[in-house]
């Protein structure tokens, strides 16, 4: 314990920031008042005891400041002032403000999904503003918040980083998730002081009140403003491989790398892509690689490398794990500059217990766990592992170049099973989704990587000094990009490239992280059996009980204009309709809430309606649930057939090239016990040559009658006692509703359920379940029955 003091340190603090969130009941003045019994108790007792007691202290001090941090206190002002507990948070509120522009205005990033071409969102813009001061009510209020401006239509010009503008716009505060699975940014936005979103509908309607950056901190921001400007002109541009260059080496987003960047995530090379730890350790080594062929500096190598790092973070965009990357880098360089002794995985633990004063919250990201936890690995496990192996010692042999070449690659594979199978378990159940090839993966993209990194970081650096030498060497930095891109586009046609896991715990992922760990470590038989147990303990948290046959389950997931709904009886599920109010919402937000709804995979889909909104994330969600049937409307196979190349023509075409069937004549599908029917009623409109058809489901079983969707006409005067009508998006649509993003819930006779209509705003109120079956009857909505209020 006395020899890495540090790595207890950042137990502690962990452990109390959990028990923080998982007890908001416990305010931080409890947790802070446990601390001086336990500082008495670890000043009378010795040895073990006084360890104790100082780490319980420790863990309370850490609990204390992260339920201030985190439940109690908010940096952004607006809210408080603003009093958003009493307000309709689906209302927007005219706001004036005044503040500083932190950046220049750039376009709307564009969303993902295969269909996302068919429903482009209209132009617009978007800059970060520092209000310090606001306009509500009687009078004006001082501020120190960060807000998100933006409007429709082109980049406003004449807007830079330093302007001091005043804006009077819609103001919306962060919103709490909808959806189960939903990650609550609010925990994260509150530590740097985010307040929202302001929305204006011209750009004319902001006021520069002062054009010259008037203080120290504003001309800093310009001057790395220009070397960001610099270090944009240096790279090269237009072709798929620059972008993915630029995406590499500045973290810009562009629509022509959306292909390579999903297929990185989908290989677990997420980290290569993305600006992390990765970059600012290879841009460190290759430095210091350059130092060492003229001559040996000493101490002065690490202080260079640490500067050319904080030169490189600068650039980038100021994101927390470019942060967070820098400073754990920082932090060991300036470790081994200062010529004392030192242990790197205990410098490692001070920086994760620095960053985690600062953002308690970090401690739920994954970005967080893996920066920490794979560098830790790589300090302290790899090592272990590699002089276990080691040759032995006392037996010369002749070191050619193809031995060396063995070795190094034999290094290469141990460290890359290495961290690949101790970062798994967080993957688990973060993502719920591995790639099995993600080892062959890394060995075959990582060299490609580190080629255009090392390139690709000389070029930078000649760039900013002297702007136009660059030029010459950015056609060569593209074909790099290129081969890259082709590279990790090959893996991902590779059968198996993916796999889904069910829902698993937190508890499950520390448990299977440390066992692998100490399998690791110990080696042996006991490593063996460390890894069997991690993957018994997966299979048998992976067995659910199984639900009663007699009871059936609808969830309605709230998505803001669109429809997805999931029903459930017995072992087998349908989905009906997969649409999100954007057409990127297949690609993470349904397949997370449906995963955290424990929707299991092989469940049919049915397509009800031909509009838009209906079936815009159908195609991303085949592959995460496992779809392999989908019922749908005919309008929608003669729309296909009369437009092949349109959103219905590419939503079949995309079907079918993931192997699913296409059914447009079924009337019936069987859940368990229970039976649901589908009823096809069609409709046109005056000129229209296809006529429209849509499905009505009614859910009928043991336990009474679910219809999905009202039927027309008489339909609905059938129902008996207890059942129960779901209306969802624009089928529930009435009178002044907005967009139809209601759901509403009919209850008919006596029941645990409300007789009459009980309406509940999706957008409001988040995913709402229906429970029917024998003396069951229970609604509920995701927020009103969980912690994200």
């Amino acid at each position: 314990m006395c020899r890495r003091r540090a790595l207890w340190a950042l137990g502690a603090v962990g452990s109390g920031i959990v028990l923080a969130v998982r007890l908001p009941g416990a305010d931080s003045l409890s947790w802070l008042l446990a601390c001086p019994p336990l500082l008495a108790l670890a000043a009378l007792a010795h040895g073990r005891v006084a360890a104790l007691g100082l780490w319980l202290c420790a863990g309370a001090l850490g609990a204390s400041w992260g339920a201030f941090r985190i439940n109690e206190w908010s940096g952004a002002a607006i809210p408080r002032l603003l009093d958003l507990h009493h307000i309709d948070r689906r209302t927007p509120l005219l706001l004036e403000v005044e503040g500083e522009l932190l950046d220049t205005p750039k376009p709307r990033p564009q969303p993902a999904g295969a269909l996302a071409a068919f429903a482009p969102p209209e132009p617009a813009w978007v800059v970060q503003v520092k209000v310090d001061r606001l306009w509500h009510g009687r009078g004006s209020h001082p501020a120190r918040d960060l807000v998100r401006l933006s409007g429709p239509g082109d980049v406003p010009s004449g807007l830079r980083l330093g302007q001091r503008i005043r804006v009077v716009g819609l103001y919306s505060p962060l919103a709490p998730p909808m959806n189960p699975g939903g990650i609550d940014w609010r925990r994260f936005e509150a530590q740097r002081a985010r307040a929202g979103s302001l929305w204006i509908s011209d750009a004319s309607l902001i006021r520069i009140t002062a054009d010259a950056p008037s203080h120290l901190g504003a001309r800093a921001r310009g001057w790395v403003d220009r070397l960001r400007t610099r270090a944009s002109h240096a790279l090269p541009e237009g072709t798929r491989g620059a972008a993915l260059v630029r995406s590499l080496l500045l973290g810009e987003r562009l629509p022509d790398v959306a292909e390579a960047r999903d297929a990185f995530q989908r290989l677990g090379l997420a980290h290569v892509l993305a600006i992390s730890g990765f970059h600012l350790t290879v841009l460190a080594g290759a430095v210091l690689g350059v130092l060492r062929l003229i001559g040996d500096r000493g101490a002065l190598e690490p202080l260079i490398a640490s500067g050319v790092v904080i030169l490189y973070a600068l650039v980038v965009p100021a994101e927390a794990p470019i942060i967070r990357s820098a400073l754990m880098v920082l932090g060991i360089a300036l470790g081994r500059a200062l010529g004392r002794r030192y242990d790197d995985l205990n410098s490692l633990a001070w920086v994760a217990v620095i960053l985690l004063i600062w953002r308690p919250a970090d401690l739920y990201s994954l970005g967080f766990q893996l920066s920490f936890g794979l560098t830790g690995c790589l300090i302290w496990l790899v090592p272990r592992v590699l002089a276990r192996h080691a040759p032995i010692r006392g037996i010369r042999q002749r070191r050619t170049r193809a031995r060396r070449a063995a070795r190094r690659l034999t290094q290469a594979v141990v460290t890359t099973c290495v961290c690949w199978l101790v970062s798994l378990p967080a993957l688990i159940h973060a993502i719920g989704a591995v790639s099995p090839i993600a080892v062959l993966a890394s060995l075959v993209v990582a060299p490609l990587a580190l080629v255009v990194m090392w390139f690709g970081f000389g070029v930078l650096l000649i760039g900013m000094i002297l702007p136009g030498a660059a030029a010459p060497a950015r056609p060569v930095l593209a074909s790099l990009g290129d081969a890259l891109s082709g590279a990790v586009l090959w893996l991902d046609d590779l059968p198996g490239t993916l796999l889904y896991l069910p829902q698993t715990s937190w508890l499950w992922a520390l448990g299977a992280t440390c066992l692998i760990v100490f399998a690791f470590a110990l080696g042996g038989r006991r490593a063996v059996i460390a890894c069997l147990l991690a993957l018994a303990s997966l299979l048998a948290h992976s067995i659910r009980p199984r639900p009663p046959a007699d009871s059936a389950r609808i969830d309605v997931l709230s998505l803001s204009g669109g429809s997805c709904t999931l029903i459930r009886a017995g072992d087998d599920a349908v989905l009906w309709d997969c649409g999100g109010g954007w057409p990127g919402a297949g690609v993470r937000d349904i397949p997370r809430s449906l995963r955290a709804l424990g929707a299991p995979r092989g469940l049919t889909l049915v397509l009800s309606d031909p509009a838009f909104d209906h079936f815009s994330a159908a195609v991303d969600v085949v592959a995460p649930l496992g779809i392999r049937r989908a019922v749908i409307s005919r309008t929608i196979l003669d729309l296909a057939r009369v437009n092949p190349s349109g959103p219905h023509g590419t939503l079949l075409a995309r079907l079918r090239a993931q192997g699913v069937e296409i059914d447009a004549a079924t009337t019936e599908l069987a859940l368990g016990s229970w039976r649901l029917a589908l009823a096809r009623t069609e409709g046109s409109t005056p000129g229209e040559v296809i006529r429209e058809e849509r499905l009505h489901a009614r859910l009928e079983g043991p336990g009474g009658v679910a219809l999905v969707s009202a039927l027309p006409g008489e339909a609905r005067q059938r129902l008996g006692p207890g059942d129960v009508v779901v209306r969802t998006s624009a089928d529930g649509a009435r009178a002044g509703d907005a967009e139809g993003a209601w759901l509403v819930i009919d209850a008919f006779g006596d029941g645990p359920l409300t007789p009459g209509p009980a309406r509940a705003r999706t957008i409001l109120e988040g995913a709402a379940s229906v429970r029917v079956g024998p003396g069951l009857r229970r609604f509920q909505t995701f927020l009103s029955t969980s912690h994200d209020r």
